[in-house]
């Protein structure tokens, strides 16, 4: 029978290429709307320990942060039955299987009742989609109905709750993650070989590969042996963080060598006292508290509290004072003052190749675009130094003033000696004293303090012949200047005030 109840209490014949192969769906009202309830159930409660006081508003329970470790398995395909089962069920560790819908029953994939089975064990049904078509390929009615469809076929067919969704092929966009939402608790990328945050985003989860398709992960081990594995395991405890390992057991690489390594980590994570987690119960000990908006990046506007009460957002506002982190899209040196948010301070990480036009190569953009736009001006701090540029909105015209450094570097007491190149310096100014021990070289012999005027770009050779020094003697009026050459040499010291 193909076929499952509306709401309305009307069976509805699925005509969306789920054909029957040899399984019955839940064709009796009662029995489908029992699933439905325990499904509502599941999704509307946090089981996180938080209540709603109609008085006092929304408590939340917060948890103190631990590691936790998943095992998903992807494409639901025999070997998940075959060869996962044996090695994890006397381990007494579940697995997350994504099982996508259409191929359900098929030569080479699980059926019905192998999937049930493994549920019975504690593992998870989460959805891997109705086929496999990129989510980014579909119109936006089509990409509503293959999540929501996946979703109801898999309860149907007794799943006893379906809150993830695995990406096919790992792709996702904000609409993508934005129809997830709507439909379940999480979204889960492909491996990136990378631990989940803290906060965590929810619907981009990161995967580390075991067993096929390995990471690519500069300075580790090779991503294909047991000590690569151990090693996240290692980082997931020492952070406290979320470790999803990704499987796909039907490939040739993972073959019996992996299947070892994949049972001596299990051994290692249960000798470390480390909970193995379903993707959902995972979520239950360490999800996010709160969870509003896209928080994968800045483009559009979040607020996410984790399960430890940290705090990640990109916009706040109060009576006083709005903040907002925005995305590098469309900030060049040039854009105008009306491009950022009104009412706010702003800030945007501009990485070397983005800042090309900007005082220097990468820092930090704060734009204070106050309600009056003769106040408004831009911060630039630059990444890998203590220098500082500002400038300032001209209303008239409507652009930007040129750029001025605001700041000032000062060296310890004798870092510096008279032979010092102009690369032991950073742009702008910098000032240090020297004692008489220390003053070999400089004028009289004799301690003072040393001003060095730093000019020019981005590179050292682009400072010559702008750059010079002052030197003043201790306890005098005595100021000595000499400059830099073409060819980065300084001059000698010549004396230019007498008092």
């Amino acid at each position: 029978m193909n076929g499952f109840f509306k709401e309305d209490g009307t069976n509805e014949n699925i005509s969306k290429g789920y054909v029957d192969k040899g399984f019955e769906l839940k064709t009796d009202k009662t029995e489908f709307n029992a699933y439905k309830a325990d499904y509502t159930t599941r999704v509307n409660g946090t089981k996180q320990g938080e209540s709603i006081n109609t008085i006092g508003g929304l408590r939340l329970g917060q948890r103190e942060a631990e590691p936790v470790i998943v095992f998903t398995s992807d494409d639901s395909t025999i070997e998940d039955y075959t060869r996962l089962k044996p090695l994890f069920e006397p381990k007494g560790v579940p697995v997350t299987m994504a099982v996508i819908t259409n191929y359900i029953g098929d030569v080479g994939k699980t059926t019905v009742a192998q999937l049930l089975e493994l549920q019975a064990l504690g593992w998870e049904i989460a959805s891997h989609q109705i086929n496999t078509a990129r989510l980014d390929t579909f119109t936006t009615l089509e990409l509503d109905n293959a999540l929501k469809d996946s979703k109801e076929v898999l309860l149907a067919l007794g799943a006893n709750h379906v809150n993830s969704l695995v990406y096919t092929g790992g792709v996702h966009n904000e609409a993508i993650r934005k129809a997830t939402r709507k439909y379940y608790r999480c979204g889960v990328g492909v491996s990136k070989g990378l631990l989940n945050e803290d906060v965590l985003k929810t619907y981009a989860l990161n995967r580390v590969a075991l067993g096929s398709y390995f990471d690519v992960a500069a300075g580790y081990p090779a991503t294909n042996t047991l000590e690569y594995y151990k090693i996240r395991v290692d980082e997931a405890i020492a952070n406290k963080r979320l470790l999803i390992f990704m499987m796909h057991p039907n490939q040739a690489e993972h073959d019996e060598i992996q299947q070892g390594y994949i049972s001596e980590l299990i051994d290692y994570i249960q000798s470390l006292n480390v909970p193995t987690l379903t993707l959902d119960e995972a979520l239950d000990r360490v999800g996010n508290l709160i969870d509003i908006g896209d928080n994968y990046d800045d483009t559009t506007e979040y607020f996410t509290v984790g399960a430890s009460g940290q705090v990640r957002t990109n916009v706040l506002k109060s009576s006083s004072f709005n903040y907002k982190k925005i995305s590098t899209l469309g900030i060049d040196n040039n854009t105008p003052l009306s491009s950022f948010p009104t009412d706010c301070v702003s800030t945007v990480a501009l990485t070397a190749n983005v800042a090309l036009e900007f005082p220097e190569a990468g820092g930090t953009l704060v734009t204070y675009n106050i309600s009056t736009s003769e106040y408004s001006f831009q911060m630039f701090y630059h990444y890998y130094s203590n220098r500082i540029y500002r400038r300032r909105w001209d209303y008239v015209s409507s652009v930007w003033k040129p750029w001025s450094q605001i700041s000032s570097a000062s060296l310890p007491i004798n870092t510096i000696t008279n032979v010092s190149g102009i690369t032991a310096f950073e742009f702008g100014i910098t000032v240090t004293c020297v004692d008489d021990a220390h003053a070999t070289g400089f004028p009289d012999n004799l301690g003072g303090i040393l001003t060095t005027y730093k000019q020019g770009g981005i590179t050292n050779a682009s400072s010559y012949g702008y750059s010079y020094q002052e030197y003043k003697k201790y306890n005098t009026w005595d100021k000595y200047i000499r400059y830099l050459d073409t060819a980065g040499v300084w001059s000698v010291w010549k004396q230019f005030s007498v008092i």
